[in-house]
């Protein structure tokens, strides 16, 4: 049975203020964490949603009609959607 230990840090120092020297460890994350945002119209608190259009015809598109591509000055090269099928 393995026994906890307490973190190890991956660095120690200390930072110094004049007479004054504060120890300092920097520990290395264990998880990361994102923060979702909504857009929302100024002064009503209504949200704004994205809805894929076709930027000629403006007509809608659906997801399975979308797929990435890099602009290569008069063309675009296209990659692989992520997406099977």
């Amino acid at each position: 049975m393995r026994r906890w230990q307490p973190w190890r840090a991956a660095w120690n120092g200390a930072l110094p203020f004049g007479l004054v020297s504060l120890p300092v460890q920097v520990f290395t994350a264990t998880d990361s964490y994102t923060i979702s945002s909504h857009q929302l119209q100024r002064g009503t608190s209504d949200r704004v949603r994205n809805k894929p259009v076709n930027g000629r015809t403006g007509e809608e598109v659906t997801l399975d009609g979308i797929v990435k591509g890099c602009d290569a000055g008069n063309e675009y090269v296209l990659g692989a959607s992520g997406r099977p099928g």
